[in-house]
């Protein structure tokens, strides 16, 4: 028998690799060959041990094949336990509803995950509206819709696992049996009101607590026309993005590694609980602290195979995540950004400033942190994001560069202000003091990029696919900055 060359962290970083693919697979076939899945994935499952045990030297490709087999049969059972299944008839529906989750933002209004009352058994539907009204998980509501499920929107059922959707909705409020969190959040959303002045309270709820209905139209177009919008929702690549920079921020004001990372876990745990602890907020932030965790095991470790297989764990547990959700795959592609461009980018920059006095290269040392790392994350997101919004943010770049670092100091302080007014309303005015300049900071800023007259280019379908080519040179940008950091003496990403 040969000797196995690579080593286990290799052997599962392939495995990983090979169910990821196998779920991507399995997102686009069709639902019929579910049907007898189970026959022909055991049969190939056997053929493939039975191969290993004849020629041992396909061990590798073997183990990548079983897992990509692995990965459609878990898709496929995940489809059979979903709510797309439901044959919910298409029609009128005029009766009361409870909202299950707290409102999910979307481009032009928010997103409501509806619970038909049907009985015992649950039918989950999803339904659009404006900004105009605030709504929070628990509340039973009257609802007066059409119901269509459609070839056109079963894509997006699947993804969502959803029985429906509903369009032209009214809604009325019949009362509001909230959570002790959302009562929470809602009651230090007034005490912001109270001691701050708008629209800075109202973008400091939206940033601390997700709750955007406070925010203008104006306001809400002006950070979306200038890449902002991540800032005021809490996205995939907002939460990955937000554990980065606290975890270097931390360690570039002297902390050390352990102090740094336990740090990070404390206050991200604080804010995951703050903004309603939602499935894609906890997935987020638990991919972010597994690879900030992976110094903390007592050796080396490989960055590129945690990021890996971190993604196959989160996509385990709900196989749909991978092609079909925006946020996990701004989250994935954010921390991949981090992991395979900031050490490089870092590095070159060193080189660049290296002839400075000591005491400028200290003084430029987080702002150089900050700004390094929100390039490394938006390289990947871009391009994503242009091709399922059909726009590109041509300013987005520099905006996030002069305000991403306000992102972990209007956590913290607003935190530690929204705190001090439940104390007294003085205490309050006084810690809100500098947070409002920071958030005025954050709103002239969005407001003077989003007023440049190419703020943003609107792209055709077709072009918007080709957004993916760009993908290509950021490969071999990620390759060029692999041998930068091989030929230096860096070994660890943070």
């Amino acid at each position: 028998m040969l000797k196995i060359a690579a080593s286990p962290a290799n052997y599962l970083r392939l495995g990983a690799s090979g169910f990821l693919c196998g779920v991507a697979l399995a997102s686009f076939l069709p639902v019929v060959v579910f049907d007898k899945l189970w026959i022909w994935s055991l049969l190939v499952a056997v053929s493939l041990v039975f191969f290993v045990s004849i020629k041992f030297d396909y061990f590798r490709w073997s183990l990548v094949a079983l897992f990509f087999v692995v990965g459609i049969w878990r898709f496929a059972w995940d489809y059979s336990q979903s709510q797309a299944v439901i044959n919910l008839p298409n029609g009128l529906y005029n009766a009361e509803a409870e909202i299950v989750e707290s409102p999910r933002w979307v481009r032009g209004g928010q997103e409501l995950i509806v619970d038909l009352a049907s009985g015992s058994k649950r039918n989950l539907i999803s339904v659009k509206t404006g900004y105009s009204q605030a709504y929070q998980a628990g509340q039973r509501i009257w609802l007066k819709c059409r119901l269509r499920k459609t070839e056109n929107n079963q894509s997006y059922l699947r993804a969502r696992d959803l029985a429906s959707a509903c369009y032209q909705a009214e809604i009325t409020v019949l009362d509001s049996r909230m959570s002790w969190l959302a009562k929470l959040r809602v009651y230090l959303a007034e005490s912001i009101s109270k001691v701050s002045p708008e629209p800075a309270a109202a973008l400091a709820t939206a940033m601390l607590f997700g709750q955007r209905h406070a925010l203008s139209p104006f306001l809400l177009k002006s950070f979306s026309d200038s890449g902002l919008s991540h800032l005021i929702a809490i996205s995939g690549m907002n939460i990955s993005l937000l554990v980065w920079l606290m975890m270097l921020g931390a360690l570039a004001v002297g902390l050390s590694r352990r102090q740094a990372y336990y740090l990070t876990i404390l206050l991200i745990g604080l804010f995951v609980v703050l903004v309603g602890a939602e499935a894609s907020v906890v997935r987020a932030a638990l991919m972010g602290l597994l690879v900030i965790s992976a110094p903390q095991v007592g050796r080396q470790a490989n960055f590129k195979h945690i990021l890996i297989v971190s993604a196959a764990l989160m996509v385990l547990i709900k196989p749909t995540w991978l092609i079909f959700d925006l946020g996990f795959q701004l989250s994935f592609l954010a921390l991949a950004g981090l992991v395979y461009f900031y050490s490089g980018l870092e590095l070159c920059f060193e080189k660049l400033i290296v002839t400075w006095p000591e005491w400028l290269m200290r003084i430029v040392k987080v702002p150089m942190v900050i700004v390094i790392a929100t390039v490394s994350a938006q390289l990947l997101t871009l391009p994503l994001l242009a091709w399922r919004f059909g726009y590109l943010s041509m300013v987005s770049i520099p905006a996030n560069v002069m305000t991403v670092w306000t992102m972990p100091l209007v956590m913290i302080g607003g935190l530690i202000a929204t705190l001090m007014s439940l104390l007294s309303d003085w205490l309050g005015l006084l810690a809100w003091l500098p947070m409002g300049l920071l958030l005025d900071y954050i709103i002239w800023v969005s407001n003077y990029f989003a007023s440049w007259p190419s703020a943003t280019w609107q792209i055709p379908d077709w072009a918007a696919l080709l957004l993916v080519l760009l993908y290509i040179p950021e490969y071999y940008l990620a390759k060029y900055l692999a041998l930068v950091v091989a030929s230096s003496d860096r070994k660890q990403f943070l």
